[in-house]
């Protein structure tokens, strides 16, 4: 078999069960026809299932596949979804954005069917028009299923019963993305009494007309859920702990004490009234999730208070950003409020994108936009700070800029690679920095005060807080899976590996930054957790195979 096969050793696929179905694909491989081999679609697919399996990580009982790529969706389907054995560790499948037609939905609905196993199912941007009922009919009584993702299949009318009966009767259920559908007023009501008695969904995309009530049904589902966790994350415990915890320190002290003395001050300014309002949105106890595509990328985001009294991360997502065509990812984790954290997020891709436009070397234009925007939150920043990670994804090219311990992680051919520092104040190099500008390090922080030895805001540390930036630039690869941005709520409870492996089989990325966030909780965090999973190997799908 020549060209997508060839070059694909099952030997190095460390998980057995992954390297087992692989060798079940190069089998039925040798069965296709020569003349399909030779095609660029045949070659890309084998290609991709590849790579997918050689990400698995070694010791999980369970992997996913995400197979995409113009025209490898047919191939799949009318050449091997029929003549292999799919075992009971593949969970989780993607068939996203791979060409299939109306035509394939038969032979779909038949394949999930028979396929009890499947935990998770996406066939989002393939146009099965009307023919979508018969994979969402599919989906009904299957015994495992809990994703089912049709995102941009033009979903009609003719699938309302299907929908309503999966909303109405399934507790297995957990995320249902259609959008966007067609419905008749009639089936449009239908669909809206059963959302209100459905108490298992937390994500659910079906309409424009219908994201009003779907809203209100997974943020009462998403509190139905939390309350097995209500006692560990009481507000009660939450700020008695944190609080006890602050003022047995003098940074807790200082930093606390210093804070309320400032605002005290500014009664009745528009600065009082900012930092009022940025207390309120701190005391959210609500698990924040969104998810975002472009063209190339997919992403997912999610957040949590944790066992902290405020939530003070703040994370975004931006299309067009820093230039056209190009996507920036931030995470920002305040420390001492919020409002650093929030004013850092929404100034500091302005600057970057101005200062880009002001020279062409990157370096010296993140550098600029990081120490322009110190000036700026200094005066008032006093008491409160935030670490700051970005990443750029302009082409093919990745740019990572970083003050603090917010981290960004790659994951390069199932391996680890970070793209950040942690800015710690007992480093040499940090050390020397922060004496030279007439501060010192007790206790591995700034003053025996802050944890970090770079940040934006803490005026009350003068100059001895960096606010220059770590930058890193690569060129991304068809081995580059996915990237993680995180805050130390993850950081502190895992490796960059297993943070890696835990994302590894999930085929949504939305899925992956929730189950990122969940298991650093269950890991016993004591801080707010925010997570952004990039998915960046689908946008090699489409690479040109050689003979």
């Amino acid at each position: 078999m020549g060209g997508g096969g060839s070059s694909c050793s099952p030997a190095n696929i460390p998980n057995l069960k992954a390297r087992s179905f692989f060798e079940s694909i190069l089998q039925t491989s040798a069965q296709v026809p020569e003349s399909v081999q030779k095609t660029k679609q045949f070659k890309t697919l084998v290609r991709v299932i590849y790579d997918n399996l050689k990400r698995a990580p070694e010791r999980e009982d369970e992997f996913g596949v995400v197979i995409t790529g113009s025209g490898v969706g047919p191939v799949f389907v009318e050449h091997f979804i029929f003549h292999i054995g799919f075992p009971r560790s593949l969970t989780k499948l993607s068939l996203r954005k791979c060409s299939l037609k109306g035509s394939h939905a038969l032979s779909i609905a038949a394949f999930l069917r028979d396929v009890k196993s499947l935990q998770q199912f996406d066939c989002g941007e393939n146009d099965f028009g009307d023919r979508s009922t018969l994979i969402i009919e599919a989906a009904i009584d299957h015994p495992s299923l809990t994703s089912l993702q049709l995102e941009g299949c033009h979903v009609s009318d003719s699938a309302s019963s299907a929908i309503t009966c999966i909303i109405s009767n399934s507790r297995k259920f957990r995320s249902l993305c259609l959008a966007p559908c067609k419905f008749s007023k009639k089936h449009q009501d239908e669909i809206t009494t059963a959302l209100k008695k459905n108490y298992y969904l937390d994500t659910v995309s079906l309409c424009d007309s219908l994201d009003e009530v779907t809203q209100r049904t997974t943020e009462k589902n998403k509190f139905i859920g939390e309350i097995v966790d209500s006692i560990a994350r009481s507000p009660f415990q939450r700020q008695f702990r944190a609080k006890i915890e602050s003022f047995k320190s003098v940074k807790g002290r200082e930093m606390v004490m210093g804070r309320a003395g400032q605002k005290e001050k500014m009664k009745g300014t528009e600065l009082f009234k900012q930092l009022e309002e940025a207390d309120q949105r701190a005391k959210t106890t609500e698990n924040a999730e969104t998810a975002a595509k472009t063209e190339l990328f997919r992403s997912g985001h999610a957040e949590m208070i944790g066992r902290r009294p405020n939530m003070e991360d703040v994370s975004i997502l931006l299309n067009d950003v820093p230039e056209k065509g190009s996507m920036l990812f931030g995470l920002f984790d305040g420390h001492g409020g919020r409002e650093a954290a929030e004013f850092a997020s929404s100034n500091l891709p302005k600057a970057i994108q101005d200062r880009l436009k002001a020279t062409s070397r990157f370096d010296d234009a993140y550098t600029a936009a990081f120490r322009s925007l110190q000036m700026d939150m200094k005066p008032w920043c006093v008491y409160v700070g935030t670490t700051a990670v970005v990443a750029v994804i302009d082409g093919s090219t990745l740019t990572v800029a970083n003050v603090g311990d917010s981290r960004c992680v790659l994951c390069r051919d199932g391996k680890a690679v970070r793209l950040s520092v942690d800015h710690k104040p007992d480093l040499p190099e940090e050390t020397a920095y922060i004496q030279s500008k007439g501060g010192f390090v007790r206790d591995g922080r700034v003053g025996g005060m802050l944890a970090v030895s770079r940040a934006l805001g803490d005026g009350f540390l003068g100059d001895a807080v960096n606010p220059t930036p770590f930058i890193r630039r690569v060129e991304l690869t068809e081995d580059d899976a996915f990237l993680i941005l995180a805050c130390d709520g993850v950081w502190d409870v895992m490796t960059d590996q297993e943070a890696c492996e835990l994302v590894a089989p999930e085929i949504d990325p939305l899925q992956a930054a929730k189950k990122l966030r969940d298991q650093a909780f269950e890991r016993n965090s004591l801080d707010n957790i925010s997570v952004i999973v990039v998915f960046l190997s689908e946008a090699f799908a489409n690479r040109v195979i050689p003979e």
